[in-house]
C-alpha cells in the first residue's frame, strides 16, 4: 500500500507515469533535511496530499484524513484510541471549514497547513536517514573514480 501511495504521490501529472524527473523530485521531497516552511512547505504539502488521497479524485475524504491524523500522531510516538482518532479528526474537519465531512481540497490543505492551523505535516512523507549519503560509495563500487564523476556538467563551446 505504501508504495502505491508514493507512485501516486510521484505522479505529478496523474498519468500513471513516474518519469526520472518525478522521481528525483519526489525524493528531494521526502529528504530529512528538505525545510518544512516557505516554498518548500508548499511543495512538500501537495505531495502528502497525493499521498494520502487514495482515489486522486483531489479531495481527502475523512477516511483519508483520518489516515493523515494517525499517522501524525504516530510518528509523535502516540497510538490513537478508536475513539480518540475520531475525536482528532472530527477537531482537524472543523479547522478546515468541513464540518459536514464532505472533505478536503488541495486549496483548503495547503491553507491550513500554510497558516500552521494544522499542525504536524512537517513529521510526514520523511525518508528516515538522507538517501544521498550512499551515492558517492556506491558510484566507486561500480567502478567510477575521480574524473569520472564530475561535479558539475561540463559547459557547451559555443562556436561563432
Amino acid at each position: 500500500e505504501k508504495c502505491r501511495s508514493l507512485f501516486r504521490a510521484f505522479d505529478t501529472g496523474s498519468q500513471n507515469v513516474v518519469k526520472v524527473k518525478d522521481f528525483l523530485l519526489g525524493m528531494a521531497a521526502l529528504q530529512p533535511c528538505v525545510p518544512h516552511g516557505g516554498m518548500p512547505a508548499e511543495i512538500r504539502c501537495r505531495y502528502i496530499f497525493r499521498y494520502y488521497n487514495k482515489n486522486s479524485d483531489g479531495i481527502l475524504k475523512r477516511e483519508e484524513l483520518e489516515a493523515i491524523v494517525a499517522d501524525i500522531f504516530e510518528c509523535k510516538g502516540r497510538q490513537l484510541t478508536a475513539k480518540d482518532l475520531e475525536e482528532e479528526t472530527d477537531k482537524a474537519m472543523k479547522l478546515f471549514g468541513n464540518e459536514e465531512n464532505t472533505g478536503v481540497s488541495l486549496a483548503d490543505f495547503l491553507s491550513a497547513v500554510g497558516s500552521l492551523k494544522f499542525r504536524g505535516t512537517s513529521l510526514l512523507f520523511r525518508l528516515p536517514h538522507d538517501f544521498t549519503g550512499g551515492l558517492d560509495a556506491k558510484m566507486n563500487n561500480l567502478g567510477a573514480v575521480g574524473s569520472d564523476v564530475p561535479d558539475v556538467a561540463p559547459r557547451r563551446v559555443r562556436r561563432p
